[in-house]
């Protein structure tokens, strides 16, 4: 399947996705968000991807993704 996704799709992808404990230290995801223990969740910051091109949240979004797969 093949879609074309602009820059607010991909941030509403992202946004959808959140990373799995174990990378939310990773360099790319760590200063985007933060972690609410008391809450168990993980917050995106409101404007995390206004700098980045697309590959960069294509990235964000793989590391997020893969990372329930390990």
């Amino acid at each position: 399947m093949k879609l074309d996704l602009d820059k607010n799709d991909l941030i509403s992808l992202i946004k959808g996705t959140d990373p799995n404990l174990n990378v939310m230290e990773h360099p790319k995801i760590r200063y985007r968000g933060s972690y609410r223990e008391p809450y168990g969740r993980w917050d995106w910051n409101y404007g995390a991807f206004e700098k980045c091109t697309e590959e960069e949240m294509y990235e964000v979004y793989k590391i997020c993704k893969n990372s329930w797969n390990r």
